[in-house]
């Protein structure tokens, strides 16, 4: 092969290379535009996946806060939902925790830990009244049965006269104390399953008893090294509803409790997000609902970007009207924004 003929063939495949790499490319932009959006007629539609659940109606201020509920779990007015740093002072919604010395938190723990062995003793004790109810009532119906054998046997000579009437209705009273035997013997042994039942359920509240004592021992020998700027208050619930995020940058919470108006929170990434403004109208569908479309309105864009593995992500969230007064609880759904894809 001579110089020539080899550098029109080098030309070749490099021309051939490029025109492939210019496809793949093509084809993948393409599909990467398909998926963040959808065609109706000639308008884009953006499609998002987002998280609908109440709005926040009463925010919880509580900085610091470190939830003992599961997020977008419902509470009532007062309940304690976690705790948070008390170093400022006490805030709405936050109510001081009772200091509670060693010494005191020893004796709970033994005072806990007598209660298990009470209530472990009473359980042993229902158990073994259990075992001797089960024996009588095994012999009150061994005893029944051969009382009955021995009635029916009595039939037969009374019917031929073979046997005295007196006799045969003593033999009759007989079957008859029988059965009422065991059926007091039945009686017993339920009540002494009951016990049993009962008792299981001491220990087991027992148990808890103690190793809420043992925590508080923990926190008692634990707080009596710090200072004041390290203790932390209970955290109380302002109103009835559910336990929602407020500031996802923050994670500020917030609670929940009207049902009229709902949220949805997206991520959109950056590319998607010079079409968004507020105010734009949404439409949004409840994946376990597909039924149920709900009209939505963009609240608010967040400035600052969240990182990704696939770069940044802005914080969209949408205020979602439920004229139906549906329940929702974190329930995934899709966002449809006529006109936005970029």
């Amino acid at each position: 092969m001579n110089r020539k003929t080899w550098l029109r063939l080098v030309l070749v495949v490099v021309s051939a290379a490029t025109l492939a790499g210019g496809a793949v490319l093509s084809r993948q932009r393409r599909r990467t535009a398909a998926e963040a959006s959808r065609t109706a007629g000639n308008q884009n539609v953006l499609v998002l996946t987002g998280i609908l659940g109440p709005t926040v109606t009463i925010p919880i201020e509580a900085p610091g806060l470190q939830l003992t509920v599961p997020l977008n779990s419902y509470v009532v007015k007062g309940q304690v939902i976690g705790e948070a740093p008390s170093a400022d002072g006490l805030r709405p919604g936050m109510s001081r925790q009772t200091p509670v010395s060693p010494e005191d938190a020893d004796a709970a723990v033994a005072e806990a830990a007598d209660a298990v062995g009470s209530a472990q003793t009473d359980l042993e004790t229902a158990r073994d009244q259990q075992g001797e109810a089960r024996v009588e009532y095994a012999l009150a119906e061994v005893n029944e049965r051969a009382t009955k054998t021995q009635l029916d046997n009595l039939d037969q000579e009374f019917q031929a006269e073979e046997l005295s009437v007196s006799r045969y209705y003593d033999s009759q009273a007989a079957l008859a104390s029988a059965e009422a035997a065991t059926d007091a013997a039945r009686t017993k042994e339920d009540a002494a399953a009951s016990a049993i039942r009962d008792a299981a359920a001491e220990v087991e509240q027992a148990n808890d008893g103690l190793a809420k004592a043992e925590r508080s021992q923990w926190s008692a020998y634990a707080s009596d090294e710090q200072g004041p700027e390290d203790r932390w208050a209970d955290v109380v619930s302002p109103a009835d509803g559910y336990v929602v995020v407020r500031d996802p940058a923050t994670g500020a919470y917030g609670i929940g409790s009207n049902d009229s108006s709902l949220r949805v929170v997206a991520q959109v990434p950056e590319q998607y997000l010079f079409g968004l403004r507020a105010g734009q109208k949404a439409q949004v569908s409840v994946d376990l609902l597909p039924e149920v479309i709900l009209s939505a309105t963009i609240r608010s864009i967040d400035e600052v970007p969240v990182e990704s593995a696939t770069g940044h992500l802005y914080t969209v969230t949408f205020t979602v009207a439920n004229p139906r007064g549906l329940s929702f609880d974190a329930e995934p759904v899709h966002i449809r924004i006529a006109g936005s894809a970029q």
